[in-house]
């Protein structure tokens, strides 16, 4: 499903070149729970983003369903972006001046999805535990309730892929483990594909296959 092949990515930092990713060769099958795994600046969030079409490589390819990102203009790389895959981040990357319902919603607004957007959303939150807190803003809501509507937001969109950088970081133990076991339900009984990135070896344990990077680099 996703094949990526030679792929590095580069920084200048004035006369020397940095590499954020070094050659990377990866193959992740459909319906696949990975853990990427390493020190802070190993990697593993531009791996992420990459995949994720938020970031082009600087040399290789990544293909995923058999269609090469590198080939896809910028409207298409954002199609892309709002139709196969779902993030999850660590700061959550909600707007706080918004609804939970609202936040979650958003993507539909560029989505080709026909469905009543606000039916979507409060199936979804309602589903995740949170249908008494769907008109509550984002400022209103503890990290956990947070990230579940994070959670929300990247499936409401109904994508096949699911990146998830870091989405522990900030979390209680009880809560992160809350949050690992949906991810590991969407996996296993949605047949959604789950990257997952996390410098935590106990969280990367939930994933039946887990890579370690360091330098930009695959190590194991």
């Amino acid at each position: 499903m996703i094949l990526l092949q030679g792929v590095s990515k580069i920084y200048k930092m004035g006369e020397e070149n940095i590499f954020a990713l070094n050659n990377i060769n990866l193959n992740i099958n459909r319906g696949e729970f990975l853990a990427i795994t390493g020190p802070s600046g190993s990697g593993k969030s531009t791996l992420l983003h990459i995949i994720g079409g938020l970031d082009r490589v600087s040399h290789g390819d990544i293909f995923v369903d058999q269609i090469s990102l590198n080939s896809l203009s910028d409207q298409a790389l954002s199609t892309y972006r709002n139709q196969k895959v779902g993030f999850i981040f660590q700061m959550f990357n909600l707007d706080p001046s918004q609804t939970a319902m609202e936040n979650v919603a958003l993507p539909l607004l560029f989505s080709n999805i026909k469905e009543s957007k606000d039916q979507i959303a409060t199936s979804l939150l309602s589903w995740l535990g949170l249908a008494d807190r769907l008109k509550h803003k984002g400022s209103e809501l503890s990290g956990g309730q947070r990230q579940r509507v994070a959670i929300a937001r990247a499936l409401v969109t109904r994508p096949k892929i699911i990146l998830a950088d870091e989405p522990t970081g900030n979390l209680d133990s009880q809560t992160s483990r809350e949050i690992l076991n949906i991810l590991s339900y969407l996996n296993q009984h949605l047949g959604v594909t789950v990257l997952l990135v996390t410098h935590d070896p106990k969280a990367a344990e939930i994933a039946p296959r887990v890579l370690r990077m360091q330098d930009g680099k695959i190590v194991n």
